[in-house]
């Protein structure tokens, strides 16, 4: 119960802590990072920022996406559940910087991270591998430094729906969102041989030609292919049934 020595003891140091402004260390999880008020203000924040400025979706709700599917790449492949929470981590926090601006948004979110994570009972090791991640998961600046980049990456760079499309933007031209308008369906395939991973798209060709969705995400999709070898896996695009990559 409460009266116990140990949860004594630890009423102690929370009421020191407050006395004296010190910050109290907790075990930093995925689902911490996930109710972080600061973080989900930030996210918040730089999606309103892009919104704005024309910019898809970049909600909590794409971070989530990126995290499970960073999560679920390392799973199928069996790296340890230690690298498995640090991807979700990272995945949720890949956007932050944003609220500041959304070129070097990669850098200046890796920055606000290193700070957030002081605040957790996280090793240095581990701060610095997710601080990293952040800073090398846009196309402009970065690339694969680490399975857990990597991971990053891929699950960053293929979350292409139309549902990241805001309703304003379905008609007004731009063709990154009619790009990402035209995608019906979207999945991310690991073969069944573990060597190879697939982004798997079916567009509406009346709205947008395939070849379009290959011109303006190939660069992304170059950043992929390369973070998928640095898993060891081959990066295909397919699309309509015609593979491109």
């Amino acid at each position: 119960g409460l009266s116990t020595a140990p949860a004594a003891a630890a009423l102690r140091i929370v009421r020191y802590c407050l006395r004296t402004n010190r910050k109290v260390w907790i075990t930093m999880t995925y689902h911490d990072i996930k109710h972080n008020a600061e973080v989900n203000e930030l996210l918040k924040k730089g999606n309103q920022n892009l919104g704005l400025l024309g910019f898809t979706d970049h909600s909590q709700a794409h971070c989530i996406h990126v995290a499970e599917t960073a999560a679920h790449i390392l799973k199928k492949f069996d790296y340890s559940a230690h690298d498995i929470e640090l991807a979700k981590i990272a995945g949720y926090m890949h956007d932050i910087g944003n609220a500041i601006n959304r070129t070097h948004h990669a850098e200046y979110g890796s920055l606000l991270a290193n700070e957030i994570l002081k605040q957790y009972d996280l090793s240095v090791a581990d701060r610095i591998t997710i601080v990293s991640a952040i800073s090398n998961h846009d196309e402009s600046t970065g690339g694969a430094v680490d399975p857990i980049s990597a991971a990053l990456i891929i699950g960053d760079k293929t979350d292409v729906r139309r549902s990241r499309v805001r309703p304003r933007a379905v008609y007004a031209g731009d063709i990154h969102d009619r790009v990402n308008y035209a995608v019906e369906s979207s999945q991310l395939v690991i073969s069944p041989r573990r060597d190879a991973v697939t982004l798997c798209l079916t567009i509406d060709t009346t709205i947008c030609a395939v070849m379009d969705y290959f011109e303006i995400f190939l660069t992304r999709m170059l950043l992929c292919r390369r973070a998928a070898e640095f898993l060891g896996l081959k990066f295909k695009l397919l699309i309509n049934d015609v593979t491109l990559l």
